[in-house]
């Protein structure tokens, strides 16, 4: 059987030296270690733990805000060849969403990794509440890519080009 699956993907952008000033949270914000993934709720559903373990395996980050040891939101982060700085797989536990953690989590990371980095983040074109957050983040909207999932393939059809881009598995569209 073949999978297929087709998904539009907005990309927005943020430069290093753009970091704006957050304000306070009452939840820590820092780096999660592997060991934490099973001992977190937010992991369990989707089988994320063990997904997420071969994440860490490939060299990718993890950051969260804590509650009482408990992880409540997270965005994973990959350091790109030439500065850059990719942001992905973020979520916020349903009881705590509403309270700004998702953009203040962008920007945290934007102000920790901003020497001279750029900073890329994709969100699903229909998924209004995490474009809501990037742009509270004071990312900038590039441009929308059409993205097929066929098998085991990715065909990204970049809009802003002349020509389709074939690639095979997860490629990196960066820089634009």
């Amino acid at each position: 059987m073949i999978k297929f699956k087709a998904d539009s993907l907005n990309i927005y952008a943020k430069e290093g030296n753009s970091i704006e000033s957050t304000g306070n949270t009452k939840y820590p914000f820092g780096e999660v270690n592997k060991s934490e993934l099973d001992s977190n709720q937010i992991f369990h559903e989707g089988h994320r733990a063990e997904r997420y373990g071969k994440h860490f395996l490939k060299g990718h980050r993890l950051f969260g805000f804590k509650n009482e040891n408990q992880i409540i939101s997270y965005i994973w982060a990959s350091l790109l060849p030439n500065n850059i700085i990719y942001f992905w797989d973020c979520r916020t536990d349903n009881s705590y969403r509403g309270n700004g953690l998702y953009p203040l989590g962008l920007t945290l990371l934007s102000k920790q990794f901003s020497n001279n980095s750029q900073f890329y983040i994709c969100c699903s074109d229909d998924n209004e509440p995490s474009k809501k957050g990037i742009l509270k983040a004071n990312f900038k909207f590039k441009k929308r890519i059409r993205v097929i999932y066929v098998w085991r393939f990715t065909i990204t059809i970049d809009t802003s080009f002349p020509f389709i881009r074939i690639y095979y598995k997860n490629p990196y569209l960066f820089p634009l």
